[in-house]
């Protein structure tokens, strides 16, 4: 059996996460990933101490506007503002 050292697992589809060459490695239970699947499965199942669930995605970074866009935001405001101050309705 390989050493596969720490292995996570995706919990949403089973599949696995290995290192390979220091890089992370998907390993899906399906077409030609179902052999090394197995061997991953085996060695997760005789080490359990050595599988971890996969960790959550971070955070997306909140969106902050350009300046540009803020300043295009702000006159569209203000036209806004200034037609409805004179009555005028647009048609949308």
């Amino acid at each position: 059996m390989m050493d596969f050292g720490q292995v996570s697992q995706r919990s949403t589809d089973g599949s696995y996460v290995i290192q390979r060459d220091g890089y992370p490695y998907h390993v899906p239970n399906e077409g030609e990933w179902a052999e090394l699947w197995a061997q991953v499965h085996e060695y997760a199942l005789a080490n359990p101490d050595k599988v971890a669930p996969e960790p959550p995605p971070p955070e997306p970074e909140p969106y902050v506007p350009p300046p540009e866009e803020i300043k295009q935001r702000e006159a569209q405001e203000f036209v806004y503002g200034l037609m409805e101050g004179l009555g005028y309705e647009p048609s949308v």
